[in-house]
């Protein structure tokens, strides 16, 4: 019992470590980015470009599909660019996890909470399986990964840090969502 404790603590040692190595070895500015609560989740290379038009233009070149490097944390997603200086990264976009909604399928269901934000319609009905997008707030982008298994532990891997997420704010409700809510005053 004291020896898995130990390895626990290592191991949790390590992705600090890991964390702080990535983050202020490749990405320009990364040290604003460490936290003690914050680990390395996963990294990829992401073709992005961006869907909703009005925003994309006042973001400028963003409506063109660029590759980005997405470092995924336990609570924040960083995009960037590769940079000319160093060949360091840039971070272009971060996003709170918990904000963020990515889906495979393209499903006219998908919605943000804002009633104004864009959604997904029929003309991406035939993507290819590397395809899926990501939406928060009103930005809408649709996303090619390297291959379809890129794809999808990138999508289960932030779908699964949300759950994570909900689950500590929220024990009751996610731990037995048939069980209804009494608030005892």
């Amino acid at each position: 019992q004291t020896l898995s404790k130990v390895n626990e603590d290592v191991r949790a040692q390590e992705a600090r470590v890991h964390t702080m190595q990535v983050l202020t070895t490749s990405v320009v500015g990364g040290t604003k980015w460490v936290s003690a609560t914050r680990t390395l989740q996963c990294e990829a290379m992401v073709d992005m470009k961006m869907v909703s038009r009005p925003l994309a233009a006042l973001l400028g070149g963003l409506y063109l599909r660029k590759t980005y490097k997405w470092i995924i944390f336990s609570d924040v997603m960083l995009i960037c660019r590769r940079g000319n200086v160093a060949k360091l990264y840039r971070v272009k976009m971060h996003f709170a996890l918990q904000n963020v909604k990515v889906q495979v399928s393209c499903d006219s269901s998908l919605r943000c909470s804002n009633a104004q934000a864009p959604t997904l319609n029929t003309a991406y009905r035939s993507d290819k399986a590397e395809v899926f997008h990501l939406m928060c707030g009103k930005f809408l982008f649709k996303c090619w990964a390297q291959s379809k298994e890129d794809m999808s532990v990138i999508v289960s891997k932030i779908e699964a840090l949300q759950l994570e997420r909900e689950q500590v704010r929220f024990p009751s409700f996610v731990s037995n969502p048939n069980v209804p809510y009494r608030a005892s005053f």
